[in-house]
């Protein structure tokens, strides 16, 4: 884990974990030690990848009035809700974004979830695509 004084362009703390641990493990522990480093600063934005995406992680911040972004996992019952919603308005030629509110399995309350897709047709450049000749 790894947090950076954006405008300074320095690191703010970081931390290795060993392979056998989750993303999430000691998390807090180790944001809560970031910003007694950062003592005064303004905290602007946490943007943890998804592997963060737990229920404590995003309660955190909101104690805190701190503003998240988190990479979601794109699991069944999400993948479901957004299956089913018809307004995708397009934000550029090939990609449309849709967000609803969202309360996970595990969740205190309902978040806010917001999606984008890439038409591949249209934006070849947008998704890794793997292909192998036998």
């Amino acid at each position: 884990m790894i947090t950076f004084v954006n405008d300074a362009r320095l690191v703010a703390n970081m931390r290795l974990h060993s392979g056998d641990t989750s993303s999430c493990e000691n998390f807090l522990q180790f944001l809560e030690d970031t910003l007694s480093k950062l003592k005064s600063k303004t905290i602007s934005l946490i943007r943890p990848d998804s592997g963060f995406c737990s229920k404590q992680i995003p309660d955190y911040p909101d104690g805190k009035s701190i503003d998240y972004i988190i990479a979601a996992r794109f699991y069944q019952p999400v993948q479901r809700l957004f299956a089913a919603y018809q307004n995708w308005p397009p934000l550029d030629e090939g990609i449309e974004i849709a967000e609803m509110t969202y309360q996970g399995f595990r969740w205190v309350k309902p978040r806010r979830m917001a999606v984008i897709r890439q038409y591949v047709n249209e934006r070849p450049q947008s998704c890794r695509q793997a292909t192998k000749t036998l």
